[in-house]
């Protein structure tokens, strides 16, 4: 079983500008402590909680990006943009799952923003159909389903690219026969 993320950190320039963008965006409760230099966030919700803080020398390993759960994007990215952020490309549909954006903070870190379409219909139960980390199979595999009109959902890892890595695609059981004998052509047609 995998471990769950539990913290995130921030490293700024500016801790408190980056601490006043989240507050007001996303209505975070950021705590300095000053003993420490450090920024204790929480995010609400039962959501993850991290810092915010300025690293003391050395050279800083790459920003954090991360994905805040929104109930509108657009409401969002214009706040974001009120408060000194920028929309570096609005809404994207990942088909049956949900909607996301990506923003950037006054701080030039990535920040993606999601918002999740309605869970699987009620009395459905899914079954996985295949699971793979080589993103022109799954691309494939993906085309091949939409072409018969077979609902799936793609889970997985997702690496910074946002392409899922190990995606499992898992569709409603009474499709699963459906869905293996496509996939079977589809392997098929590539291989050749």
């Amino acid at each position: 079983m995998g471990r769950p993320v539990v913290h995130f950190e921030f490293w700024s320039d500016d801790p408190a500008k980056t601490s006043e963008f989240y507050e007001k965006v996303f209505d975070w409760d950021v705590r300095h402590i000053e003993q420490m230099d450090y920024r204790l966030v929480d995010t609400g919700g039962g959501g993850i909680n991290g810092g915010i803080m300025k690293p003391k020398e050395g050279p800083w390993p790459a920003k954090l990006a991360l994905y805040i759960d929104v109930d509108d994007l657009d409401a969002y990215a214009a706040k974001a943009t009120e408060h000194g952020g920028k929309v570096l490309f609005d809404k994207i549909d990942v088909p049956d799952v949900g909607q996301f954006s990506m923003i950037e903070d006054p701080d030039g870190r990535l920040v993606g923003m999601w918002k999740q379409v309605a869970p699987v219909p009620a009395g459905e139960t899914l079954e996985p159909v295949l699971t793979t980390n080589n993103q022109g199979l799954l691309a494939m595999y993906e085309s091949a389903l939409n072409g018969a009109e077979i609902p799936y959902y793609t889970r997985g890892s997702e690496a910074a690219s946002l392409m899922p890595l190990n995606a499992t695609v898992v569709v409603p059981t009474h499709h699963v026969e459906a869905a293996k004998e496509l996939l079977r052509e589809a392997e098929e047609s590539h291989e050749d």
